[in-house]
């Protein structure tokens, strides 16, 4: 039994009883084909748990590094003193590198369960990949510090207008300070500030496509794997038909008078498919993370060595993402 895929489909949950179509397997097929697959998750989240351990925050810079370089230069910014531009976008730096792996361990337990679950595991792939998207945009190296700062300040505006969304008199009250806080710090900078267009400077919120194609090696231009696969996740975690019925296996329907039954399945090559890209925009993200606070040690390179391996593997799986699979 090869880990590639070959075994087909499960069924969510009961019994496989009688195999009525070429792609139907047993539950037991189907996880020896994911099982090297899922390993390559949990060892990549183990060697993200043990170097948060050596380095905590991601912030050992004992040396020169991205982030030492931009702390020395806090007190370059003009503005109210209590705001602290770098410390900020370093720790959303770090949640989001956190966030990434916290949800990519959730999705390795989720389609591990048994039953196994036919969508209970997407919403934490989905969660994952838009972590490890904006983690990556925000650590991103080389960058120009006034940029990197500028991103952080657009990553709380978007928190801002999500809490103005708030039907609550408190959550629009900080809603509002907070922009106050962006406006009145980039006047003092001399940055222009559009909160109609999102941006500072000339600096624009990434959009999440475009974060995503770039988190799975695209050009930026939202063209790639990345849109497709997060269109399907996205359908998926809001229970939109379309991606929900991307699970109906046609193959094995059966007709039952005026009915036709159309069994529920989770293919094994669209979990290796969303390994291939969890584990892509993960060490893309962790990648950028430790550059940008410099550590980079032999455990690390240890760890994520057979994690590099089974991404080689899958590589190929990539390329035939889109939104059907």
């Amino acid at each position: 039994m090869q880990g590639d895929g070959t075994p087909g489909a499960a069924r969510g949950s009961g019994p496989i009883g009688r195999r009525t179509g070429p792609t139907l397997c047993s539950v037991s097929d189907y996880r020896a084909a994911i099982n090297p697959s899922i390993d390559a998750v949990e060892q990549f989240v183990s060697a993200c748990r043990s170097a948060l351990d050596r380095h905590p925050e991601g912030a050992s810079v004992a040396k020169v590094c991205p982030a030492m370089e931009d702390f020395l230069h806090q007190s370059d910014y003009k503005g109210d003193p209590s705001e602290q531009p770098i410390e900020n976008v370093t720790s959303m730096i770090g949640l989001l590198a956190r966030l990434g792996v916290d949800s990519l361990r959730s999705f390795a337990i989720l389609v591990k369960a048994d039953p196994v679950l036919i969508w209970g595991h997407l919403p934490s792939a989905r969660a994952s990949l838009e972590s490890f998207a904006y983690c990556r945009w925000l650590a991103e190296c080389p960058l120009d510090r006034d940029v990197r700062v500028r991103r952080g300040l657009l990553m709380g505006l978007r928190d801002a207008n999500e809490l103005g969304r708030y039907n609550d008199p408190q959550m629009k009250q900080r809603s509002m300070d907070y922009k106050a806080s962006v406006r009145s710090f980039s006047e003092a900078n001399s940055w222009e500030v559009s909160f109609s267009q999102n941006s500072i400077a000339g600096e624009q919120l990434i959009t999440t496509k475009v974060a995503m194609d770039l988190v799975l090696g695209g050009d930026g231009g939202g063209e790639g794997v990345g849109p497709k696969l997060w269109s399907y996740l996205s359908g998926a975690s809001h229970g939109y038909p379309y991606a929900l019925l991307n699970s109906a296996d046609r193959t094995n329907a059966t007709v039952d008078g005026p009915s036709v039954n159309v069994p529920l399945v989770v293919k094994s090559n669209t979990i290796h498919r969303l390994i291939a890209a969890l584990l892509l925009a993960g060490m893309m993200a962790w990648d950028a993370y430790r550059i940008y606070f410099g550590w980079d040690d032999k455990e690390w390179v240890a760890d994520v060595a057979p994690v590099r391996q089974r991404m080689t593997t899958l590589a190929s799986w990539l390329r035939d993402i889109d939104a059907s699979s």
